[in-house]
């Protein structure tokens, strides 16, 4: 257990644990976000949302930069006033990363339950999740930064493994023509991954408070987005290569399915387990960050001194409720399409709006 005072994060740290956190459910469905639009131009959805991510990384810069010191909820409290700032904190804690941690384990139980242990209930395979990740949150994020430092390498040799195991299936012709469904439907395929999981960017100013070097925080939003779009555009190009530019649509997770076709000289197949070891460790890292989101932030609006006291509550809700979320895939297909706009107002809108506010009501009278 750390100290308030003492759990921060190096910039290395941060910069790694965001890059996790914006591959974590994102990679196995990303193929399908973008193809389903832009066919064989998906890869170039892709590095739309990429840039489209990195165009809109000044308004949080500004954003931490009127923040100082403080936390995001005590400066919604300084902004907007004592009653309604820890109001639209509560409520935004709520809507925002304590849904996306809804969202996250019900996306676990849907991937093991379909790919790696069918016959098991969801609610065990989320319990156990979220008691990890609550677990690393207990002994401070400077744990779970740490741990970052030791995943990441290994997350980064396994793509690498699954990228070059593709090689010899891929076809170049399969990304022809060029431009077929026209400009409008690549920047169609760009909004699904532009808002999951780039608009999640305003919950990273939750980390802020805990970085010893605070000055460095856009180096990390540009560090980590710039590392998660180039694993993005590599695996979707892959895929398209392999399966192209329709197939990949048709699927819930295509990033597996592709790594299942790989077979190579009839002994090394199979590998598709791989991917869900690369994925598990993805999903944890996500977990974690809005899982402490969701304690700290509520914490803070309720006035409850450590919020550490609300990861049990918070993990068991969670649970319960992510059994509800959706009845089936074609429901999610349809989420999926729409979460681009609630993020856009939630994480895009509400912050320009609350930054707007704070200039004016800091200018010289």
């Amino acid at each position: 257990m750390v100290n308030a005072m003492e759990d921060t994060l190096s910039t290395r740290q941060a910069v790694l644990w965001v890059s996790l956190f914006e591959l974590g459910s994102s990679i196995l469905f990303a193929p399908a976000f973008t193809t389903a639009k832009a066919g064989q131009d998906g890869w170039l959805s892709a590095l739309v949302a990429v840039a489209l991510h990195l165009a809109v990384l000044p308004l949080f810069v500004a954003w931490g930069r009127s923040m100082g010191n403080r936390t995001v909820a005590a400066y919604m409290a300084d902004t907007l006033g004592k009653p309604l700032g820890r109001t639209v904190m509560l409520l935004l804690a709520l809507g925002f990363p304590y849904l996306t941690f809804i969202l996250a384990l019900r996306n676990l139980s849907d991937f093991t339950m379909s790919a790696t242990m069918i016959e098991t209930p969801r609610s065990p395979i989320m319990l156990l999740m979220g008691a990890l990740a609550a677990c690393g949150i207990y002994y401070g994020i400077r744990a779970i930064g740490r741990t970052a430092e030791i995943a990441f390498p290994f997350v980064i040799l396994f793509i690498f493994i699954i990228i070059l195991s593709l090689i010899p299936d891929i076809r170049a012709d399969l990304l022809l023509p060029f431009g077929e469904r026209g400009v409008g439907a690549i920047a169609e395929g760009a909004i699904p991954l532009f808002g999951f999981p780039y608009l999640d960017i305003f919950m990273l100013l939750g980390l802020r408070p805990h970085l010893k070097n605070k000055s460095d925080f856009s180096k990390i939003l540009i560090g980590s987005g710039l590392i998660s779009g180039c694993i993005f555009v590599l695996l979707i190009l892959f895929t398209i290569l392999t399966l192209g530019g329709d197939l990949p649509s048709r699927f819930t997770h295509p990033t597996y399915f592709v790594v299942r076709t790989i077979s190579i000289g009839e002994f090394y197949k199979r590998i598709e387990a791989l991917v869900s070891f690369v994925w598990y460790i993805l999903i944890f890292f996500r977990i974690a960050l809005v899982l402490y989101l969701s304690s700290s932030w509520i914490a803070e609006a309720i006035g409850v001194r450590d919020h550490r006291r609300l990861l049990p509550p918070l993990v068991v809700l969670a649970v319960s409720m992510a059994n509800w979320v959706w009845p089936n895939v074609t429901y999610l297909i349809e989420f999926v399409n729409e979460w681009p706009y609630y993020a856009a107002v939630v994480g895009l809108l509400l912050p320009a709006c609350i930054l707007a506010i704070g200039r004016w009501r800091s200018r010289p009278a």
